[in-house]
């Protein structure tokens, strides 16, 4: 997978967290910015009774813009928040357009967009359409605007898109624009003041000290870096703390598994082997199967970081089983399984690796593919040479898999089931099992 060379918290608990939180935070967010708003808009009536006559009509324009960005972002996330069908069909075109944006690195979101047209341009209401208001006037509209640019650009950047794992990696274009936006947070705050000193201050013909002032709210900016990290830090050690409450949770879900299951199966062994022959096969290979699955789950336990969904299972059993001898195979798998194709595969690797340990193997690759509706499983490994007949024996394991493999379909004359590809005696030993694909059972 490509990885950011910035290094965002992308995990699966940053980003469920922001989603779960991004209502709430959201609506908060969006108040605020209201209520600057309204602090412009009553400095400019102010400025306009103190001045020479009544402002332009050009700033009353964008605070209506900000407005009204303000607003529909209070309604979507007062609705995602409650989870309540908005009736106002303004905030419901909104909500529907946040939803089919939600996850992605440029999410598309009206109040958003409608916002980022606004606020920059807020910011220079101050230093330059109010030149002849009082100074305290001005410096007050500057630093709303400087607080409402703030939010704004606090919400973008720490939007929960940006923890998304899943976002922005199915190409190298995506990534590309993954890793150009995290490079913009990491150094967003200083930006944003740079950018903002460079409107505000040098050309707005501050008086006296007030210069220093309005610098000063600008440079603010500069504090939204802190916020990003802070927001980042909550993630990483959140994401930790979910990694070691989950392992204290599988240590106690294998400490259950020992009692529960693990004792009545070493039991259930010793005594089918004191029943001795009176037992039938069918009874052994089931017992094989219950006792094989328990031993992979435990193998687990040493590898936390496996999961249990295929494969997890079957690469923590072989590695186990090149653990306790030098057999290391390469499972490759090269095609998408349904949930019990899974299931015949596990069973069927883990039987063909154990036959294979009795050969003496050092190296070997069992790949999983499809060959048109079956699935074909191929195991092969440099051990020593074999007779198919000693293999495929009456009563050995390899037998018994090939006649549950040809349960698997009711017709005759079908290629499925076990063969001796290669029995190594002029290059690899090369053992294939074969079935019909779980969905197309019962097509022609």
């Amino acid at each position: 997978m490509l990885e950011s060379s910035v290094g965002s918290q992308r995990s699966e608990f940053a980003y469920n967290t922001a989603i779960e939180r991004v209502g709430d935070l959201g609506l908060r967010a969006a108040l605020f910015r209201h209520t600057l708003l309204i602090v412009i808009a009553a400095c400019l009536v102010v400025a306009a009774d103190g001045g020479s006559g009544p402002l332009p009509w050009l700033p009353w324009v964008f605070v209506a813009i900000a407005a009204l960005g303000a607003y529909v972002s209070m309604t979507t996330n007062w609705f995602q928040m409650t989870e309540v069908e908005p009736t106002n069909r303004v905030a419901r075109l909104a909500l529907e357009v946040t939803r089919s944006g939600r996850g992605e690195m440029l999410p598309a979101d009206i109040a958003g967009w409608i916002e980022f047209a606004s606020y920059w341009t807020l910011a220079v209401i101050g230093p330059y359409l109010l030149v002849d208001a009082a100074p305290a006037v001005r410096l007050v509209v500057l630093g709303s605007a400087m607080a409402y640019v703030a939010s704004c650009l606090v919400a973008i950047l720490t939007d929960p898109a940006f923890y998304n794992p899943h976002s922005g990696w199915s190409s190298p274009a995506a990534h590309r624009a993954v890793v150009l936006a995290d490079s913009g947070r990491a150094i967003g705050g200083p930006v944003a003041a740079l950018i903002a000193y460079l409107v505000c201050v040098p050309f707005a013909s501050w008086p006296g000290d007030t210069e220093l002032i309005a610098t000063v709210l600008c440079a603010g900016l500069a504090g939204i870096q802190l916020r990003i990290r802070e927001v980042d830090r909550i993630y990483s050690f959140g994401s930790v703390a979910a990694r070691f409450a989950a392992l204290d949770s599988r240590k106690e879900y294998g400490g259950a598994a020992h009692r529960l299951i693990g004792d009545p199966v070493r039991e259930l062994e010793v005594a089918l082997k004191n029943a001795g022959d009176g037992v039938p096969d069918e009874v052994h290979e089931s017992f094989a199967y219950l006792s094989g699955g328990f031993s992979d789950y435990m193998a687990l336990e040493s590898r936390p970081d496996k999961d249990f969904a295929w494969p997890g299972l079957l690469e923590a059993y072989l590695e186990r089983l090149a653990g306790r001898t030098k057999f290391h195979p390469e499972l490759v798998l090269n095609t998408e399984l349904s949930a019990v194709d899974q299931r015949i595969a596990h069973d069927v690797l883990h039987n063909l690796a154990s036959n294979a340990v009795a050969s003496g193997p050092t190296t070997g690759t069992m790949t999983v593919e499809r060959d048109g509706a079956f699935v074909v499983v191929t195991s092969t490994d440099d051990g020593a040479p074999v007779h198919e007949r000693s293999w495929m024996r009456a009563d050995g394991g390899l037998q018994r898999l090939d006649r549950t493999l040809r349960r698997t379909l009711p017709r005759r004359n079908t290629p499925c089931g076990v063969r001796v590809v290669g029995t190594g005696e002029h290059g690899p030993k090369v053992i294939e099992a074969r079935w019909r694909a779980t969905e197309q059972q019962g097509t022609s």
